[in-house]
């Protein structure tokens, strides 16, 4: 839609300045109209829809509201408003005009109208935020309290118990990055819990307006991670660590949290409940059944959560490595499995970037424990979505596809929606088989 627009703005300025040239006139009334005539178009599109309303036109409705009063000011000035015709301003107001055009456009080509994938269960869905404070972990990088943001989505106007499904981030993403995944879940009754790792999070926002952004260090270490000349293997190992450590923290004061907070509505000790909590909600959750998934570092971190707890019936990995699998080996200066068997079920949804590195011949490196998890995992699917890319697995594939590309370092080979569309099934499908025990996990 974006490049419409830009097309049609620009094709009026060349076909506008071209006809001044040739008249030889500015012809200023003519365009004066032509400025609210847009504008008007602007809202009427609006108003039927055509462009949904939002952060990505603000820019280009500022614009032609600013170029609209300019040309009601010189249609409504009694005396005769005129200008003496260059050619050479009649063609850089043009190109101006049309650079500006560009520029405000900019948000509408990063972020451009798309069509969400829709839930296909019968539940409308339902959100909350909240903001859990424990008095027992020091936030690694404030000092401070931890503090963990959490969204939740779950079926509106539901009745009994729904099993909890917990969500983890990639590297700098945010708990939104697979909102699809969530609503899809909630419409066939799951109460989906994702978590903002402060720190970590592109940017988090707590429940009284605090946003806290990515830390720098951090975003140094995994840029430094990524670039096999800067740390040595050690190093890398012992950054690694302490980024599990960090989320897996969180992941756990989560889930107790919410486990805690269960109790309490189950026992309707109401009083004991925060008051900005959703007493609902917590009566929703089936404590007995719990699954974990994430993207990338958050599925690491999933994977290494159903290998410690015991309360956690089915992990899925989307595209992220076993850290918790492997171990450094200083005798030959790499990463190897631990070879240590995972009791936990297990669903790995692959992209090209990552699937590449599985296959490369060697039993080393971040994704050793990937490569051997058919022989230590007792129920594990591997699922190779071919075309993809690492975020083309999250929703920033539909939301954003320039940026998607750029980050990837590469444009997916498939349609992102349709993708989302197939990975949201695969997602339930398997949590279907593992917590609610309907049918057979199936993928093929």
């Amino acid at each position: 839609m974006a490049s419409i627009i830009l097309g049609l703005l620009v094709a009026f300025e060349i076909g506008f300045a071209s006809y001044c040239i040739y008249t030889v006139s500015t012809h200023l009334k003519v365009k004066s109209y032509a400025r609210l005539l847009e504008l008007g178009i602007f809202i009427m599109f609006c108003i039927l829809k055509i462009l949904k309303w939002g952060i990505r036109w603000y820019l280009l409705g500022v614009l032609l509201l600013v170029l609209a009063i300019r040309g009601l000011y010189v249609l409504l000035l009694k005396k005769k408003y005129t200008k003496q015709f260059h050619k050479r301003s009649v063609i850089f107001k043009a190109t101006g005009m049309i650079l500006m055009y560009v520029i405000v456009l900019i948000p509408a080509f990063l972020f451009p109208q798309y069509e969400a994938p829709q839930p296909t269960g019968k539940y409308d869905v339902a959100t909350e935020q909240y903001t859990y404070i424990s008095d027992t972990t020091i936030d690694y990088y404030t000092g401070s309290k931890r503090q963990v943001n959490v969204g939740f989505w779950y079926p509106k106007d539901g009745s009994g118990k729904y099993p909890l499904v917990v969500f983890s981030h990639g590297a700098f993403g945010i708990k939104n990055s697979n909102i699809s995944s969530y609503e899809e879940l909630a419409s066939h009754g799951y109460v989906v819990c994702s978590i903002d790792h402060p720190g970590h999070s592109f940017y988090t926002k707590s429940e009284d307006g605090q946003v806290a952004l990515v830390d720098k260090a951090y975003m140094n270490e995994v840029t430094y991670a990524n670039m096999d000349a800067y740390y040595t293997k050690a190093e890398t190992y012992d950054v690694i660590q302490k980024w599990m450590k960090i989320r897996t923290s969180d992941i756990n004061f989560t889930i107790d949290t919410i486990l805690q907070y269960v109790a309490q509505a189950d026992q309707t000790n109401i009083t004991q409940l925060r008051q900005s909590d959703t007493m609902e909600l917590y009566q929703l959750i089936d404590c007995d059944k719990i699954g974990v998934f994430g993207h990338s570092m958050g599925a690491a971190a999933s994977i290494q959560i159903g290998s410690e707890r015991k309360d956690i019936d089915a992990v899925i990995n989307i595209d992220g490595p076993y850290f918790s699998e492997i171990i450094y080996d200083s005798n030959i200066d790499e990463f190897v499995a631990t070879k240590e068997q995972y009791n936990t079920p297990v669903l790995n949804i692959y992209s090209d970037q990552v699937w590449v590195q599985l296959k490369d011949g060697t039993n080393t490196g971040v994704y050793a424990g990937n490569k051997i998890s058919d022989q230590i995992c007792t129920e594990v699917y591997d699922v190779y979505l071919k075309g993809t890319k690492h975020l083309t697995l999250t929703d920033l594939s539909i939301v954003s596809p320039f940026l998607t590309n750029l980050l990837n370092g590469e444009k997916a080979e498939v349609n992102a929606k349709e993708i989302i569309e197939f990975e949201n099934s695969l997602i339930l499908d398997f949590f279907n088989a593992k917590l609610k025990e309907e049918g057979n996990f199936s993928w093929e």
